[in-house]
């Protein structure tokens, strides 16, 4: 075991300084192609570079990249007395243009490292063909894992960086370069969120069919066709295209369904847990990123907003409220499990959640609701619902009201988890905040600064437009 993530590491250095010398985030200069081209020479290493792949991936989530999301909505704050740029920029909706990958004021980071996920997941898919007849299985699954990082690469970085799906009610606003080639002179340019969207789309539908059954190895990187149509299923609830949102969601909760009440939540993000669909091994194993426990119970510089806290208690058999708990005056965040793998940092010891079957349940809840299935819709929640709170009555709710539970479930079951500024944002919502720094308690939408800045760099050197209001 310790070797193979000795070579994880060093494939992650490699993929590392891939983008660590380029004239800007997005390029890849011609020495370093020249690296990649002599690394792979077989399936064998076409396989670990997959494993680096996956490990750039962990840096999506690293430090306040991970929790950003929840930290510049309504779950999570910092303490009044924090002094902590990176997360008091992204807390206050304050973010600056700047040109460094490492600046703590914006979210340069992540875009440096999706854009090498997505360069790097090109570049594979180009020289995989050389070596499928060794085992043309295995170069079906890894075809199929390129195009998924790829896809899910953008779909985080236009997240982030453009304005929802229907801020311009046709997606023909700004959206973010979609790179499908390593080629490293190829010209960029931003592409409509209508395009972005696309393009991920075709990815996926491309990646489904060539990706293995089954769930996620504890012990391997394996990315499965149900990870693949769990993501569509997210893309296409992001875009509100509820009946394709239905039935990936619905496929994917049949072959995957969630944890029974005996095992959860206890055994979330465990080696136990068996409803993930995709997630990324324990921090100390990926030795790249620094996952939100790293904020929430190591430094304690993060806390769960009162509001969310008050949600999870809000009914005395809910199990969920165990995933907060009082701190002085404070609430921490309890729900990543500590020690999952006797590693030597407890509190940086789980498998990071990127895509559940929990999740699932909710998009065949919201998208049924919105289709008028209102029967279906209550199934899916209720099952959620029921689980957590063995005394919660079925759900009677119809209409609006159906959909206002169906979100506020949302809330709870993924709070935490990397999802709440774009659930609001996709909704048409901004921001409001019952327990806020001084200050920061509203951001209107629609907003210039729900949005982060694009690299300085990438203005500069690739003539990308900024996003207005930087």
């Amino acid at each position: 075991m310790k070797h193979y993530f000795l070579k994880r590491v060093g494939l992650a250095v490699i993929l590392s300084t891939f983008f660590s010398c380029g004239k800007d985030f997005l390029d890849v200069p011609p020495s370093t192609v020249v690296v990649r081209q002599q690394y792979i020479s077989d399936m064998k290493t076409a396989s670990e570079f997959l494993n680096g792949i996956i490990s750039n991936l962990t840096q999506l989530y690293s430090t306040s990249n991970g929790v950003y999301a929840d930290l510049a909505a309504d779950n999570v704050r910092p303490l009044e007395t924090e002094t902590d740029k990176e997360l008091l920029t992204k807390y206050k909706w304050a973010m600056i243009v700047d040109g460094a990958s490492s600046s703590q004021v914006n979210l340069n980071s992540l875009w440096l490292y999706g854009y090498a996920v997505a360069s790097n997941s090109s570049f594979l898919l180009e020289v995989i063909g050389k070596f499928e007849k060794e085992d043309m299985e295995m170069a079906k699954q890894i075809k199929g894992s390129a195009l998924f990082l790829r896809a899910f690469a953008h779909f985080q970085m236009v997240n982030i960086f453009a304005q929802p799906y229907f801020f311009s009610g046709d997606a023909m606003h700004m959206g973010i370069p979609y790179i499908t080639t390593s080629d490293w002179q190829s010209p960029v340019t931003r592409q409509t969120v209508a395009d972005v969207y696309e393009k991920m789309v075709a990815d996926l539908r491309i990646a489904i069919p060539l990706l293995k059954d089954g769930t996620q190895s504890v012990n391997e990187l394996t990315i499965t066709r149900n990870a693949a149509k769990g993501l569509l299923a997210r893309i296409y609830l992001y875009k509100r295209d509820f009946a394709n949102a239905k039935i990936l969601a619905k496929e994917v909760s049949r072959d995957v369904p969630i944890m029974t009440s005996y095992n959860y939540p206890a055994d979330l993000f465990t080696q136990n847990d068996k409803e993930s669909l995709f997630r990324l091994p324990p921090e100390q194993k990926s030795f790249l990123a620094l996952y939100p426990g790293y904020y929430f119970r190591l430094l304690s510089q993060l806390f769960a907003t009162s509001d969310i806290a008050i949600l999870l208690n809000e009914r005395p058999n809910d199990v969920r409220k165990s995933w907060v708990a009082h701190f002085g005056s404070n609430w921490t965040v309890t729900k990543f499990p500590t020690a999952a793998t006797g590693a030597p940092i407890p509190e940086l010891d789980y498998y990071l959640p990127i895509i559940r079957s929990s999740e699932m349940y909710l998009t065949a809840a919201e998208s049924y609701a919105q289709l008028g299935q209102e029967d279906s819709a209550r199934l899916f929640l209720d099952a959620i619902r029921q689980r957590a709170d063995s005394t919660a009555l079925d759900c009677l709710a119809i209409g609006k009201a159906l959909l206002d539970t169906i979100y506020k479930e949302r809330r709870k079951e993924l709070c935490f988890e990397d999802f709440r500024l774009f659930d609001l944002l996709r909704l048409g919502k901004g921001v409001d905040r019952i327990d806020a720094l001084p200050g920061s308690s509203h951001l209107p939408y629609p907003s210039n600064k729900a949005i982060a800045p694009i690299p300085l760099l990438d203005i500069q050197t690739s003539g990308l437009q900024q996003n207005p209001g930087y």
